[in-house]
């Protein structure tokens, strides 16, 4: 028997934070078709491919956001048709701390779990909405993405995707930055 590379031998987890603390439980994340493409380029040795960044999704809307509906194949094609709404919008970040640790030392000594963390940046979307409290800004999702061209978003593959359960939507206020902490074990 061989060991073979699938989503489902990687296990996601997402939680939100307000400021310096986590502010949602953890929720679990759906790893994208892109995934296999990001891994393809790593192996062949382009770190170009690297997860380095996040997409964090946010509508300006005081009541609660509808999330959309969406399946492995629903990659940066989303992202990038946002751009006609006139409340939703992403802020793309690039990550701020990566580490890597073990769930089980003996079997995976050398680590098998990457943490990432992003936060927001700025006043405005990729898209240029309004991100502020004065607007209403909420995070309502997020994506892990690999971003091979800082230059251009289009370029962007979607490693995994990510929506709040309804009452773990996370207002912008003020004072603070909103971020994103992401945990993947590889079995």
């Amino acid at each position: 028997m061989s060991d073979i590379i699938t989503p489902n031998s990687v296990n996601g987890k997402v939680r939100g934070w307000q400021g310096d603390q986590p502010v949602t439980p953890w929720q679990p994340n759906l790893v994208m078709y892109d995934w296999a493409t990001i891994i393809a380029k790593m192996f062949e040795g382009d770190i170009d491919y690297r997860v380095n960044g996040l997409y964090i999704e946010f509508e300006n809307n005081a009541g609660t956001v509808s999330v959309p509906s969406f399946g492995r194949e629903d990659g940066n094609s989303y992202y990038q048709g946002i751009s006609g709404s006139g409340v939703r919008d992403f802020i793309r970040v690039p990550l701020t701390a990566t580490t890597v640790g073990s769930s089980n030392e003996t079997l995976f000594p050398g680590g098998n779990q990457l943490t990432f963390f992003g936060q927001t940046q700025g006043s405005a979307g990729l898209h240029g909405r309004t991100f502020s409290n004065a607007a209403n800004s909420k995070v309502f999702g997020a994506a892990l993405v690999a971003m091979p061209e800082q230059a251009d978003y289009t370029q962007d593959l979607v490693f995994s995707r990510f929506y709040f359960d309804t009452a773990d939507q996370i207002a912008k206020l003020a004072s603070n930055s909103i971020g994103v902490e992401w945990s993947l074990t590889l079995q």
